[in-house]
């Protein structure tokens, strides 16, 4: 856009900001879609700037939607959204509306009830756990927003975001994340000088900083020249240039305070002299104040009473008669501020206005005395409740703020009421910011008080909102909480209530708390019957509590067990189910992989018929891990594409990225490197710091030698470490693992202690989890092969016993063939190897053998005699094959060296014809024996992906077409 153009509609500088703004909407209008972030303080012009873009985008055709934060209390969740989404709704046609909400319009209508009316017959979606209906909702707006510019490219505009509520901007992440391929642009704006550390928003901006398509704009304060050019088109009177120093000068040329100190003033004034410059005020709520003061006594009365109801206000709660304006003087007041803009209509007919900015609302109301205030909250209230007394629930949000304000002359008894009403329906539309705002009102209402069901409502509805919200290892605020409310709730005798608490626990893993939450389980096992549907439940949950907080295995069998009986006496197939899978789960975290699939595939088989969505993709999930431990790979393909399928028709971000979890895994147990990226990354994408996804790239990127990925991913899984309790639990766990793993593979890390403390935290925990203490040993193994550490390889040895099993990506009886020739035990560390090598050639998982022909090569060699070195030979010659075929870089460069130590030593391999290496001999010789590949790798315990490719070199070497000319060859040529 040209100067010239700018000038033309009002709009002064910000040629910069705008060629970025112009270049992001013309990627977009491409089908690339983008975000850009305007930054800057109150009044800088962001919002303008913002304008001016829509209409650029509206020229070019594409349709334009504008949301705004509202800063106090009583906006419903997702506010600046559900303002884009309504615009969009109010006007499109049913059908085609209907088209491109799709299924996800009846989570749409759960906080747009309007929409019901709209598109007529829509189904209420199933009740979920808050995390998983807000992911669904989510899922459904954006997968909305998406088919919108399909068929018009779409432009969002969302400003001061800086008053988002965490929704809003979980929903921003969200969706920005799906863009890159719509024709869908983002604008954004926020005072960037509200920003601390721990504001949302900041953390919203740290987590989209990584996308490609995210830009930031700066917006600073006008130049001189261009503060010359805005006086004289708001004013039509040229100033003197020192007039405009100085103006620019106090100003820092924010294009509202200019504004405001220019529109306070006459032109006559202005041309005059300059004391008008002088008596700038030092902020923009002087400047605004001296602009009211020329308005009359009604209209700043007017426009006090509707700073109260907030920056929207409606026309019919100023003629209430609390309101302190009488009737005859709204019109004209209303005119006055119309006519210089202070306010705004929303909408031709609509009765509603808005504040032109929200710091002149912000300075109006702040000038009010606090008794002439606290009693206009109070008539507003009293107002609120009389137009909807019908539905009032509807409007706590609102009578909320009033009645907050009324505190003074009305007392607490109507706050601490429609706080606790908003609070829940704010946990109902995922709004947990808002929930936890609502409820503390209620509790610094009533501080000091004895605990009564007021307080212990508060109490238990701060908690749920915690839990949602708070990371990890904060989580022991919600728990104090939710425990006073449990103490309240068994004390006199409220049922329901105590077993809804107990069910609030789900953060099993945090053993300080878990102890706590098991004695609970018990006391509230003690007020219900002992064979209800209630005892079932609660004996299930305590069961999975014992088996993972407590490390209680036998405690949990019987819990469990409990369960199952209750469940089938009662016939109740979800709690059947339920119980299946939890104890399919406390078996895995006890290392009983083949007992946890007794469990989870019936449950399977029960979840299905019940079209049990959210049991089904549970049950395939233990099941997949199962399988993948008890090296079944056909076990967890099948379970793979079912369990992926079904998670996404679930629309629940954690088993979404759990689904992703299983699908990759076998791809990268078989060292298919590429389409296990293309599974993970989705995942990551859902869940930047799951350790599960996180593990998986730092195995795929080591294995194939991207140090610097691996680097970047350890930085998260270090994070998410940080954000998770202290203990065995899966962050400490899984990163205990897998940072030695990658220095072993790498051979360097730029941090080689990396994983210790969470090595020490899982091993030094109360709670006994065989599942994480497993993972952490194989860490603490692998820095003590390193390390050449002896001491710690007896004490890892020891612990380690031979189970026969790949953990995680690392076989058991490899690591403990690396302690033994540590320990210098060299054939006990060829016996473990062999026994991985069988494991990992039966399954196919590739890069493992290769590892273990590589160590098992290795041990060999230092045995050193010539068998040792011939079979050495052999496998490092199969090792090399497949790091060659899988592009294991590291493992290729490791092997290479190795193998280069065989030529120096005295002891030679015989020679064959053609270049023929042993292991190819040996495959020849069996193929010419008729025997199939199946055959081939059964006899020399391969795999069959290894046998093709031996026979594929074979026919290269001896240039023969096939198994006959093969079979010749063999016969004329190889030794009998």
């Amino acid at each position: 856009m040209s100067n010239n153009e700018s000038r033309e509609s009002g709009f002064i500088g910000r040629q910069q900001e705008l060629a970025v703004l112009t270049a992001a909407l013309d990627e977009a209008l491409a089908g690339r879609g983008q975000l850009v972030m305007l930054a800057g303080e109150p009044g800088i012009g962001k919002t303008r700037t913002a304008q001016e873009l829509a209409a650029l985008a509206d020229a070019k055709g594409a349709k334009v939607l504008v949301g705004w934060c509202y800063e106090h209390g009583g906006a419903p969740a997702y506010w600046p959204w559900l303002q884009c989404i309504r615009a969009y709704v109010e006007t499109a046609d049913p059908g085609k509306l209907h088209q491109e909400m799709g299924p996800g319009a009846a989570d749409i209508s759960e906080i747009l009830p309007e929409l019901a009316a709209k598109l007529h017959g829509l189904e209420r979606p199933p009740a979920l756990e808050p995390e998983q209906a807000r992911f669904r909702l989510m899922f459904s707006i954006t997968n909305f927003l998406k088919g919108v510019s399909q068929s018009q490219p779409l432009v969002l505009v969302l400003d001061d975001l800086q008053w988002a509520d965490e929704s809003s901007l979980l929903l921003l992440e969200f969706l920005t994340r799906e863009i890159p391929a719509s024709s869908l642009m983002i604008v954004g704006a926020y005072r960037d000088g509200e920003l601390t550390g721990r504001h949302p928003l900041s953390q919203t901006l740290g987590n989209l900083v990584r996308e490609r398509h995210f830009h930031r704009v700066q917006l600073e304060g006008l130049s001189r020249k261009e503060v010359g050019e805005f006086v004289e088109a708001k004013s039509g009177v040229a100033v003197s240039d020192a007039a405009v120093n100085t103006l620019h000068q106090r100003t820092g040329g924010n294009p509202l305070f200019v504004g405001e100190v220019v529109g306070s003033v006459s032109a006559e004034e202005m041309a005059l002299d300059q004391e008008w410059i002088a008596t700038i005020p030092e902020a923009v709520r002087d400047a605004i104040l001296r602009r009211l003061s020329g308005l009359s006594e009604a209209c700043n009365r007017l426009l006090r009473t509707a700073s109260i109801i907030g920056r929207e206000f409606d026309l019919t709660l100023l003629q209430y008669p609390g309101s302190g304006i009488a009737d005859e003087e709204i019109p004209l007041s209303l005119n006055e501020a119309l006519g210089i803009r202070i306010i705004e209509p929303l909408g031709p007919g609509t009765g509603r206005y808005q504040f032109g900015h929200a710091l002149i609302q912000q300075a109006v109301y702040e000038e009010i005395p606090p008794i002439e205030k606290a009693q206009v909250h109070a008539a507003m209230g009293e107002a609120l409740e009389q137009r909807h007394q019908g539905n009032l629930d509807e409007h706590a949000r609102e009578l909320s703020y009033q009645f907050f304000g009324a505190q003074t002359v009305l007392g607490t008894d109507k706050l601490v009421h429609y706080s606790l009403i908003a609070g829940e329906r704010a946990l109902e539309t995922f709004a947990y910011d808002q929930a936890m705002a609502h409820f503390s009102q209620v509790l610094a209402a009533k501080e000091g008080l004895a605990v009564d069901s007021d307080i212990a409502a508060a109490l238990f509805g701060l908690g749920r909102a915690q839990i949602t919200t708070l990371p990890r290892n904060e989580l022991g605020e919600a728990h104090s909480n939710l425990g006073q409310a449990f103490d309240y709730y068994a004390s006199v005798g409220d049922t329901a209530r105590v077993v809804a608490i107990t069910f609030e626990f789900h953060a099993p893993q945090l053993t300080e708390h878990g102890i706590r939450t098991g004695k609970m389980v018990e006391r509230a096992l003690e007020l219900v019957p002992a064979n209800s549907l209630e005892a079932g439940r609660l004996h299930a949950y305590h069961g999975n509590l014992q088996g993972l907080a407590e490390g209680n295995y036998q405690g949990a069998r019987e819990s469990l067990d409990r369960a199952l009986t209750i469940a089938n006496q009662i016939g109740n197939a979800p709690l059947q189910t339920r119980t299946l899978v939890l104890s399919a789960q406390v078996e895995i975290w006890n290392n009983h992989f083949e007992d946890s699939l007794k469990f989870s595939l019936p449950a399977i088989d029960l979840a299905i018929p019940a079209s049990d969505l959210r049991g089904e993709v549970a049950a395939r999930y233990w099941a997949a891990l199962g399988s993948h431990f008890c090296g079944d790979p056909q076990g967890i393909q099948h379970q793979g594409p079912a369990i992926l399928e079904s998670a996404k028709r679930l629309r629940d971000r954690n088993w979404l990225v759990s689904a992703h979890d299983s699908v990759g895994r076998p791809l990268t147990l078989r060292g298919d490197w590429h389409a296990a990226r293309e599974i993970v990354r989705p995942g990551l994408d859902q869940m930047p710091l799951d350790p599960r996804i996180l593990l998986q790239q730092v195995v795929i990127e080591a294995q194939t030698g991207d140090r610097d990925q691996v680097e970047i991913h350890l930085d998260r899984m270090e994070e998410a470490v940080k954000r998770s309790a202290s203990g065995s639990n899966t962050p400490n766990g899984l990163f205990a693992y897998v940072a030695p793993l990658a220095r072993h593979i790498l051979g360097a890390v730029k941090r080689p202690n990396l994983g210790e403390s969470s090595i020490d935290a899982v091993l030094s925990s109360p709670s006994v989890i065989p599942f994480f203490s497993t993972f952490a040993r194989i860490g603490a193994s692998l820095l003590a092969v390193m390390d050449d550490d002896i001491e710690a390889a007896c004490t890892q040895y020891a612990a380690l016993q031979s189970s026969g099993m790949t953990f995680s990506f690392t076989h058991i009886d490899r690591v403990l063939g690396l302690l033994a020739g540590t320990m210098g035990n060299q054939d006990d560390a060829v016996a473990h190897f062999e026994k991985a090598h069988t494991f990992c050639a039966r399954a196919g998982y590739l890069p493992e053998l290769a590892w273990t022909c590589h160590d098992h090569a290795a041990t060999l060699l230092m045995l050193g005699g010539p068998e040792d070195r011939e079979k050495a030979a052999t496998l490092l010659e199969e090792c090399l094959s497949i790091a060659t075929e899988l592009r294991m870089t590291p493992l290729m460069v490791k092997a290479a060296t190795l193998q280069g130590t065989l030529g120096a030593d005295p002891g030679k391999s015989p020679a064959y014809p053609s270049g023929l290496t042993q292991r190819e001999v040996e495959v020849l010789t069996h193929l010419s024996q008729g025997k199939t590949n199946r055959e081939i790798a059964r006899e020399l315990v391969l795999s069959e992906r290894t046998v093709q490719r031996h026979i594929s070199n074979i026919y290269t070497k001896i240039n023969v077409r096939n198994r006959t000319e093969a079979t010749t060859f063999a016969l004329g040529q190889l030794p009998s």
